[in-house]
């Protein structure tokens, strides 16, 4: 009985010595490819060729502002309204600003389907009678764009192969650090997501700024005028006694002239 304990106990622990050295020489694999992999992870990421850039369509991001007076904002309002919903656009922002009753003013902010910014800036611009001030930017983002999509593929791929490592970790330190090291791989993709999906929706919808005001009933009253008129009275006065201070070599030489003219007078008055 004896024996055949210690028999069954040799042979236990001669299982547990294969087992042990069979995890051992998987342990450097395993050490070696996670090198390898966060090797690959750390080092730059080189984006696609120019070529493959210039090849994929254009991606530009247009951004307008224009600015005009109307005599009806309400009716303008229902312009910007009624284009914007037969552009797919929408309003994203809209904001009011009262100046005492002299001017109230709208700043509107519409985002418009890239393909529909011209002909929606075209009607806004075209119901204004005189525009203040118009601009138009356009950033072509296409090379950030191609290099954002390349590194995500990169990382993906990262992150595939680190789930098929982490299926062949033996070890628990093997085992928390392949997870750790996917934990920081998944928020550098999810951050590069988050850029990529800006670039897209501002690609996909363009923004102009609509400001537009209408001058009220006080703007051009009695007490309006009147203080403009004091205002450039003042002005003017300025302006004045600035030119007689840049012209006194000339009065200095005229005040003088005229005493020399009445000494000179005086004079041939005497000898007369």
């Amino acid at each position: 009985m004896r024996l055949a304990l210690k028999i069954t106990t040799f042979i236990f622990l001669i299982f547990l010595a294969a087992c042990d050295q069979k995890q051992d020489s998987a342990a450097p694999e395993v050490q070696a490819d996670q090198a390898a992999i966060a090797q690959q992870a750390t080092s730059p990421q080189k984006p696609e060729s120019i070529d493959a850039a210039q090849a994929t369509e254009r991606k530009i991001i247009k951004e307008g502002t224009i600015t005009f007076q109307t005599t009806n904002a309400k009716q303008t309002q229902q312009l910007i309204a009624k284009t914007a919903a037969a552009s797919n656009a929408y309003i994203s922002e809209d904001e009011i600003n009262d100046y005492g009753g002299e001017r109230t003013e709208h700043r509107v902010t519409v985002r418009i389907p890239a393909e529909k910014f011209d002909s929606f800036l075209a009607t806004i611009s075209e119901s204004a009678e005189t525009l203040d001030s118009k601009k138009v930017s356009a950033k072509d983002v296409t090379e950030e764009y191609v290099d954002i999509e390349a590194r995500i593929k990169t990382k993906k791929e990262l992150e595939t192969r680190y789930a098929q490592l982490l299926q062949r970790a033996a070890k628990v330190s093997e085992v928390l650090e392949i997870e750790k090291e996917m934990g920081t791989l998944r928020a550098e993709i999810e951050s590069i997501e988050g850029r990529l999906r800006y670039l897209k929706s501002q690609v996909a919808f363009s923004t102009l700024t609509v400001i537009y005001y209408e001058r009220g009933a006080s703007a051009f009253g009695f007490f309006t005028k009147f203080s403009e008129a004091l205002a450039n009275g003042w002005v003017y006065l300025q302006a004045f006694l600035i030119a007689l201070v840049s012209l006194w070599p000339f009065l200095i030489i005229g005040v003088v002239g005229y005493f020399l003219l009445k000494k000179f007078r005086r004079k041939n008055k005497k000898e007369a």
